[in-house]
């Protein structure tokens, strides 16, 4: 593990955050947005994550470097081992050796730094993310998905992983300050499995003041990006091209699994309507989304979180002032409906998809791409983090209450 520090000096704020994840602060869009928010609300920063791309602008980063072991193995062992350790602090000690984050928590605690704010934006890194708080800061966990069941539909994970995410959330969700989560749909989960009241804040990009281009009759250019997971069924969208007319041109940007997407590019080989395209990097994402007419999002429901997922790419789409495509997942189709910004198939099969494109012409997708010019004008960053911003004036002023009454057990 390194340390990367920037002429940033803690004693020169008044307030002081640890960020911590386990992907790249500089592309993962949620805890980019949460860094660049407390920085602008005069907090000095510091980040524990993997290694990022780019320059991490914090005050320190604390950088979790990749195990020299395969994870699936190291997630075996530990499991295999879990049972026989029947307090918290053994089974804690096991899930950092299992993601290599042991050694970041050493280096935090040596920065000797009393944090008002830990936000945790992985449930894996609650426990030091609990212990990093000392001195009466605050703790935000960020729940991104409803963790206990992340990845259901993979028996290996249920049988290995799950045990450990319902030992987490029953240990740790106790103990944050703030939850938040990205629908309602999982708010309201957390609350019935764990009577944990989660705020809901969207994943929405920056507001960006541009409008709906001219969608042509001849060609309507539709869009998906996102990562290539097999478990996701991205194929049942190239079915969905099979079917459409003549029209429509299907562009892909992908990034994830190799093999998965060398398994996709050969099925667009066979299609003449579909491209499987190189990912563009993540400040590019909405100058390249912008030129297309429909953003695609068919996703067929195989569990919980993806039932009720409320995507990052939905809302980058609105704010490109694309007209939506989607199947009825019921947190997705409750924005499009409200602001008439799309399409919502009458049911989760390829050809009612299908069925929803074809019947749109020029003159009825402009005036969707006018309801998510209407739509990306509310749903952006600028006002759902005023939200945002008043959870966490809130946990400040627990923390300004909670340090009275050590300072007066102290006395």
């Amino acid at each position: 593990m390194t340390q990367v520090t920037a002429p940033i000096d803690h004693a020169a704020h008044p307030r002081t955050a640890l960020v911590m994840l386990l992907d790249d602060p500089t592309s993962d869009p949620r805890p980019k947005r949460m860094i660049q928010l407390l920085r602008e609300m005069g907090f000095a920063i510091d980040v524990v994550s993997r290694p990022a791309k780019r320059k991490v602008e914090v005050a320190t980063h604390f950088v979790v470097n990749q195990t020299r072991f395969s994870r699936v193995w190291r997630m075996a062992f530990a499991r295999i081992c879990a049972p026989f350790l029947l307090r918290d602090e053994q089974r804690d000690w096991l899930l950092g050796w299992q993601w290599s984050t042991s050694e970041a928590f050493a280096a935090v605690a040596a920065r000797n730094v009393s944090y008002d704010l830990v936000v945790v934006e992985d449930p894996r890194l609650l426990p030091i993310g609990h212990k990093a708080r000392s001195g009466g800061g605050a703790l935000l966990f960020d729940a991104r998905e409803y963790y206990p069941r992340q990845y259901e539909d993979d028996l290996f994970w249920r049988i290995l992983e799950r045990p450990e995410r319902l030992r987490l959330c029953q240990s740790y969700l106790p103990l944050c300050d703030q939850v938040i989560t990205v629908a309602p749909g999982i708010a309201k989960e957390y609350k019935r499995e764990f009577n944990v009241d989660a705020a809901v804040i969207r994943s929405v990009p920056e507001f960006i003041p541009t409008a709906p281009r001219a969608t042509s009759e001849e060609t309507i250019r539709v869009v998906h990006h996102g990562i290539a997971n097999p478990n996701r069924k991205l194929e049942k969208m190239f079915d969905v091209a099979r079917m459409l007319d003549r029209r429509f041109q299907l562009d892909f940007f992908l990034t994830g699994s190799p093999g998965y997407l060398a398994k996709l590019r050969k099925i667009a080989s066979g299609l003449p309507n579909v491209k499987v395209k190189d990912p563009v990097p993540f400040d590019a994402i909405h100058s390249t989304l912008a030129t297309y007419d429909i953003g695609l999002y068919y996703l067929e429901p195989r569990g919980f979180n993806v039932t009720y997922n409320l995507p990052n790419k939905l809302f980058e789409f609105i704010q490109a002032r694309l007209a939506v495509a989607i199947g009825p997942s019921p947190e997705m189709a409750s924005i499009v409906r409200k602001y008439e910004c799309g399409v919502v198939a009458g049911e989760f099969s390829t050809t009612a998809m299908a069925a929803s494109l074809n019947r749109l012409d020029a003159a009825a997708i402009d005036r969707l791409k006018g309801g998510a010019d209407t739509a990306a004008r509310e749903l952006n960053f600028g006002n759902e983090s005023l939200r945002l911003r008043q959870l966490i004036e809130g946990l400040l002023e627990l923390n300004i209450a909670r340090r009275l009454k050590l300072v007066a057990r102290a006395d």
